[in-house]
């Protein structure tokens, strides 16, 4: 199996102002507490600000699962202990790796906010929204190579599955060479706003599962 760049442009990537206020902790459903003037002004010059300083990357990998047991599953030599992830992927006998980084600069233009703590947190949520709105478009372009609907993305991290795992990860993925991510001592990606990411292909279409 080898790894493989992913090509997304930014101007294909949607980042919805919504999701940066979600991020920074706004509940969209809560009408008693509406978003005032200036925080959404704010809002929306850190959401302008990470655009321009986005350099989305992205790469995958297309594997067999070797092995699979009731609360585990191999792949690609790495042991993948997680309920809920083995769960998900009943109906597969592949799966997609794959990982995303919004990049160095949304970085840089986070830190630079650290004495504004508003400012930073919007800017960490719209580096946030930037690099999930990757992972959808990620995720799209993945989908239509398979030819079928995926099984729901699951991330090391989530649902039990430990981010022990992520140097095995990248390393698989290429992922220093192929998006510029690599991990730190105390496992935590960086650039920072990066994700990674499994998605199950289901053998019949139809089958795709999600966790909820």
């Amino acid at each position: 199996m080898t790894a493989e760049t992913l090509l997304i442009e930014k101007e294909s990537i949607d980042i919805p102002l919504k999701d940066v206020l979600i991020f920074a902790g706004y509940r969209m459903c809560d009408k008693d507490s509406p978003v005032s003037n200036e925080y959404e002004k704010r809002a929306k010059d850190a959401l302008s600000r990470i655009k321009q300083v986005f350099t989305p990357k992205a790469c995958f990998i297309r594997s067999d699962i070797e092995k699979r047991g009731s609360d585990f599953v191999e792949i690609l030599g790495m042991h993948l202990e997680s309920r809920p992830l083995t769960e998900l992927l009943i109906p597969c006998r592949e799966v997609f790796l794959f990982a995303v980084t919004a990049g160095p600069f949304v970085d840089r233009e986070i830190s630079r906010m650290r004495f504004s703590p508003v400012d930073e947190i919007l800017y960490d949520a719209a580096g946030s929204a930037a690099a999930e709105a990757l992972c959808d478009e990620a995720e799209k372009r993945l989908t239509a190579l398979a030819g079928k609907k995926l099984c729901q993305r699951f991330s090391p991290g989530y649902s039990g599955l430990s981010i022990d795992c992520q140097g095995d990860f990248l390393s698989l993925l290429e992922a220093g060479k192929r998006a510029g991510i690599c991990l730190t001592n105390g496992n935590m990606m960086a650039p920072l706003k990066s994700v990674t990411a499994i998605l199950g292909i289901p053998e019949k279409e139809g089958e795709e599962r999600t966790l909820y």
